[in-house]
């Protein structure tokens, strides 16, 4: 393996360590503001909205931006003054992540919208718990499908 190789790798593990490491903090925030009775559902509709509308066009770019626009929404809805510019940075730190590795990291749009749709929907009910589960879902599935293409990236 050639420095330059060497160098990407490290690079690689340093990126991956701070946006994974990043996550954990932000999800527990998160959870914490889906528990809050008071969150704006009008914006979260509008947020969901955006994300089916955008999803139709079959642009996975611009979906992606509409899923963590709705991330975003839901977290200004907190209550939680921090939340919303923390959860912008992450979503800075996973962009600059995908690019330095040059991956084809695209979310699938239907499970973006599957997932959104399920918490939107547990959000409306005011079912906590659902909502808590569905967001989980998410997470999980997103830190599976990024480590997945981590690994073929090596």
């Amino acid at each position: 393996m050639c420095s330059s190789d060497l160098l990407l790798d490290g690079v690689r593990e340093t990126l991956a360590e701070g946006v994974f490491s990043s996550l954990q903090p932000q999800n527990l925030r998160l959870r914490r503001a889906i528990a809050n009775p008071a969150l704006d559902l009008p914006a979260i509709d509008a947020a969901l909205a955006h994300v089916l509308s955008t999803a139709e066009s079959g642009d996975s770019y611009a979906t992606g931006e509409a899923d963590l626009a709705f991330q975003n929404v839901v977290a200004a809805c907190s209550g939680m003054r921090t939340l919303p510019q923390m959860m912008a940075t992450l979503a800075r730190q996973l962009r600059v992540y995908i690019a330095v590795l040059g991956l084809g990291y695209i979310y699938p749009i239907a499970e973006m919208v599957a997932d959104d749709t399920e918490i939107a929907r547990c959000l409306r009910a005011r079912d906590t718990s659902a909502a808590l589960r569905a967001w989980d879902r998410k997470i999980d599935a997103t830190l599976q499908f990024m480590t997945a293409h981590v690994s073929r990236a090596r």
